[in-house]
């Protein structure tokens, strides 16, 4: 088994040098390489805007930096920020996620974690499931010969609840069935399933299934996880924890991981910054702590 984590918030505040040996030696594996931060205004190094030789030279550092303290990157993490009506929107969405696909291949990582259309993107058109799926297909097909090209998957995330008109409803994509047709429509070899655990599981209130459910029917199409805990109301990235706010029912989904035959990296999606400067003891104690929970497939006692 490989536990792995996704490392943004430690590498931004030490480093990736002083970041990738935190982690190492806390008792990791792998890395989630966060990439949201590039190509935005507000990246005071305008990484995505640099030449092509500034640009692979930075992801080829990390990636040594990575190999030096003999931690594999399992996946990195792309745009949040989807497709929507504004086609300008629509132009740079593609561009940077273009981005995403070719710095994931410079680092040497399997998948690029790219998230759906949600339903709040088309207020207008969110309940027309087969409108929702075809601009997904859109979207995804339209940087398919991209990641090809680079050899690399585009990682399609599960969604959770989300907000249209002023309310909070079930997404589309929640619903296992939905996400599946979904995932079906795009037609690319390079695709693959991203479960994200707390994303389903603040979706079960308005009638979604639970997390073990979806793992279920998506089976084998899944290599990629974001494993977290929330209270089932809204995306905390906790860590499942007990006696605390998390609903996830851990033991039927780590049973479940291994009914699909699961055999990837049990990568972490935390919310690390919340335990502010004690951030470092934090990813040391979870080190042992989440491979300890995983071993003993959630059970505590």
């Amino acid at each position: 088994m490989k536990l792995g984590i996704s490392s943004a918030s430690v590498t931004e505040r030490y480093g990736y040098d002083k970041g990738f040996e935190l982690i190492k030696k806390s008792g990791f594996d792998a890395v989630d390489v966060g990439l949201e931060q590039y190509g935005v205004e507000s990246d005071p190094f305008k990484l995505y805007h640099r030449s092509e030789d500034e640009f692979c030279t930075f992801f080829d550092t990390i990636r040594k930096l990575a190999e030096k303290w003999e931690l594999e990157i399992s996946q990195t993490h792309g745009r949040c920020n989807t497709y929507s009506m504004d086609k300008e929107h629509n132009a740079y969405v593609r561009w940077v996620s273009e981005r995403d696909l070719k710095a994931t291949s410079l680092l040497g990582a399997p998948a690029c974690v790219i998230h759906a259309i949600v339903s709040g993107r088309f207020p207008e058109h969110y309940q027309n499931l087969e409108f929702m799926i075809s601009k997904n297909a859109e979207m995804y097909g339209d940087l398919a010969p991209f990641a090809e090209k680079n050899n690399v998957k585009i990682a399609i995330e599960t969604s959770g609840r989300a907000m249209v008109n002023g309310r909070e409803i079930k997404g589309c994509f929640s619903d296992a069935p939905v996400f599946q047709k979904m995932f079906e429509a795009v037609d690319t070899r390079c695709k693959t399933v991203c479960v994200d655990t707390g994303h389903t599981n603040e979706a079960v209130p308005f009638g979604a299934p639970k997390v073990q459910e979806l793992i279920r029917l998506l089976g084998k199409e899944i290599t990629i996880l974001h494993l977290h805990d929330n209270n089932g109301t809204y995306d905390q990235h906790l860590p499942p924890i007990r006696p605390s706010r998390g609903t996830v029912e851990w033991c039927e989904v780590f049973e479940t991981l291994d009914e699909i035959g699961y055999s990837g990296v049990y990568n972490f999606e935390l919310n690390l910054i919340q335990f502010g400067g004690v951030m470092d003891e934090a990813v040391r104690f979870l080190g042992k702590y989440l491979r300890y929970f995983i071993e003993n497939k959630g059970k505590l006692m």
